[in-house]
């Protein structure tokens, strides 16, 4: 899902200059809806991760309308591009939690550049600590969760991350549904058990979806091998929203 920032290490062999900040990058765009087509900033710190255009279609095509009035939270959200996909689909409203202050930059400009200011909500801060203050909504409007986080916190902050996931799903009204992002050498076992998961495989990027009281999208499949109708190589990933 992110569209998780999405921040890993950054590899002691990189090299040359960072990207040039606020820069049109090839392949971050709007894949379907309103916006279709349009294209989003992208700041080109090697430390973000964006989801591949390709799995975002994928992973919205497999939405599908259920996408149509929620209310969405793009955690860890990078260039917003997650939020900014729902919204472009029909959600009602988007937050977006980040804590990286120049990533925050960008991701607001993209909100600016969509003209959907009015259906935004930017949170600067850590989204594990967003979560546990997470209050249950009075309204009974479906959430729509993305969280992409760093592939790394899935091993070195299993525990949180669960936490996290676990928190959000037993605030969430019913007909909610949550997207998680992982690396393929993650293996699902902090993710809640009392809720069914369904992964989705492509290359090294995993998806992890599961919803309340929603069976459209609901289902458990645990084995390395989800029999996705999509998959690919990651030879020709981004620089990684």
């Amino acid at each position: 899902m992110a569209d998780s920032s999405k921040r890993h290490p950054e590899k002691s062999g990189h090299q040359g200059p960072v990207p040039p900040r606020h820069r049109l990058v090839h392949g971050i765009r709007i894949i379907g809806g309103q916006f279709k087509g349009r294209r989003l900033i992208y700041n080109g710190f090697v430390t973000l991760r964006p989801m591949r255009d390709r799995v975002r279609e994928s992973l919205f095509a497999h939405l599908g309308s259920q996408v149509e009035g929620k209310r969405v939270f793009d955690l860890f959200a990078g260039t917003g591009a997650m939020g900014l996909e729902a919204l472009s689909r029909g959600a009602a409203h988007a937050t977006f939690v980040e804590r990286h202050h120049p990533t925050l930059e960008t991701l607001r400009q993209n909100i600016t550049l969509l003209g959907v200011q009015a259906r935004c909500e930017v949170v600067f801060g850590d989204c594990f600590v967003w979560a546990r203050r997470l209050t249950r909504p009075l309204e009974l409007v479906p959430w729509l969760v993305f969280v992409c986080p760093p592939y790394a916190f899935f091993h070195s902050r299993p525990s949180e991350m669960g936490e996290l996931l676990s928190r959000v799903l037993h605030l969430a009204p019913p007909r909610s549904i949550l997207v998680a992002e992982s690396d393929d050498h993650y293996k699902g076992q902090e993710l809640p058990p009392d809720f069914s998961w369904q992964r989705r495989a492509y290359g090294q990027t995993i998806l992890w979806i599961t919803s309340k009281e929603q069976p459209e999208v609901t289902g458990v499949d645990l084995s390395e091998e989800d029999g996705a109708e999509e998959s690919w190589s990651d030879e020709t990933q981004p620089p990684s929203s």
